[in-house]
């Protein structure tokens, strides 16, 4: 008779032996972390003088994250996990001619590990363009959105593509912001003589609606008055019904348009601005002198915030050159674009603020030849800059 017993030791002497042959065959197959080696180390010093290393190692099979440390004399001076097996990092207390030993430790899911070191010595910086950045973070869009690139690097020419192919030195050259007409991938990369080409940066966009967002910001000064005798009555008034001009023009032209309706200052109308994502806040006024001199000047000016708001900028010419176009002086009162930041910057042209922020001062309403020019041509001024808004926006989407 067979003994029953021994069978069944036997079979889970069997198990027991098949169970460790599995679990020692998936270590080696399945979970033992593989071999690895530090590739490179590369030290890069960019314009602006800030300096930040690049490590590369070999993935090791298996390993899920990896801790790299970094030591100097013995003494540790960089250490961070991750999941990359490449990593970006600044070592301030390192300089030329330093020895350091690189350590990368890579960790499987069961907590296994596997080491790899190499001691370098620290040469010196290759000199390298700074990143390209854009105005606007990757994401989905509205509106009649204008991309702005920069390098931060003084003289780096910017290349580009808006296929999703890698950017070279014969792509696209960056000369002024990027329409953004449709989803799109913008790759980018910063050049100069002398320097290690950028990174490349990508910026995804998915655009959910192209169609311009203005936000009409008429003057909310009640008390500031104008000369009466030629029907001029408040700048608050006379701005809200050149504004109303406005806002039936633009939306006639397929243009979403917001206004401060039940906003009372500035900077309310600066946050309710905010709010929609505009592509332009154009805030409207009418000028005064300093009371000691009332009535002395007169004229049409524009104002942007500095010149780095080259949207902005091009918009504002736009708007002074054509409003100037219809006044009633031909020889004077062209007082130009001008940057706020040289006055201690006004709020509703200030990019912290506001989205290319513009202010118009319509003439002088304390002059009576100015005031009785708004007066009389309410509509025309307003057809006048809802024009230039309009024929901006359709030059640049061509």
């Amino acid at each position: 008779m067979v003994d029953k017993k021994k069978v069944i030791k036997l079979k889970k002497q069997y198990l027991i032996f098949f169970l460790i042959l599995f679990l020692f065959l998936n270590y080696f197959l399945f979970f033992k972390v593989g071999k690895g080696n530090i590739e490179y180390l590369k030290h890069y010093q960019y314009f602006d003088e800030k300096e930040n290393y690049i490590l590369s190692y070999a993935s090791m099979k298996h390993a899920k994250k990896y801790q790299v440390t970094i030591k100097k004399n013995k003494e540790v001076i960089f250490n961070q996990t991750t999941s990359s097996k490449t990593i970006d990092f600044s070592l301030p207390q390192v300089k030329k001619g330093d020895d350091i030993q690189i350590i990368v430790k890579g960790v499987n899911l069961l907590g296994l590990s596997r080491t790899v070191s190499k001691r370098i010595k620290v040469e010196n910086p290759i000199l390298k363009v700074n990143a390209v950045s854009s105005s606007h973070d990757s994401g989905k869009i509205n509106g009649f959105k204008q991309i702005i690139l920069n390098s931060h690097t003084e003289n780096a020419k910017i290349y580009y593509t808006i296929d999703g192919t890698p950017p070279s030195k014969s792509s696209l050259v960056y000369e002024r912001p990027i329409y953004i007409s449709k989803s799109m991938d913008i790759k980018a990369i910063a050049v100069l003589d002398g320097y290690e080409d950028s990174e490349v940066s990508t910026f995804s966009y998915q655009l959910l609606d192209k169609r311009p967002i203005v936000y009409l910001s008429p003057s909310t000064q009640g008390d500031n008055y104008g000369v009466e005798s030629v029907g001029y009555t408040t700048e608050k008034e006379m701005m809200n019904k050149i504004a109303d001009i406005v806002y039936k023009r633009l939306v006639e032209n397929d243009i979403v348009v917001y206004r401060n309706k039940k906003v009372t200052t500035h900077k309310e109308a600066a946050l309710d601005s905010k709010k929609y994502d505009v592509d332009l806040h154009l805030a409207l006024h009418s000028n005064a002198s300093d009371l000691s001199q009332k009535g002395k000047y007169s004229g049409i000016e524009t104002w942007i915030y500095d010149d780095n708001c080259v949207i902005a900028k091009e918009i504002a010419k736009k708007l002074q050159s054509n409003l100037f176009s219809i006044y009633y002086k031909k020889n004077s009162g062209n007082r130009g674009v001008k940057t706020s930041i040289d006055v201690g910057g006004l709020l509703e042209t200030n990019p912290k603020y506001v989205n290319n922020g513009i202010l118009i001062e319509v003439a002088f309403h304390d002059n009576r030849q100015d005031a009785k020019w708004i007066v009389d041509n309410i509509e025309k001024i307003g057809n006048n800059i809802a024009n230039s808004i309009i024929s901006y926006y359709k030059e640049v989407s061509k």
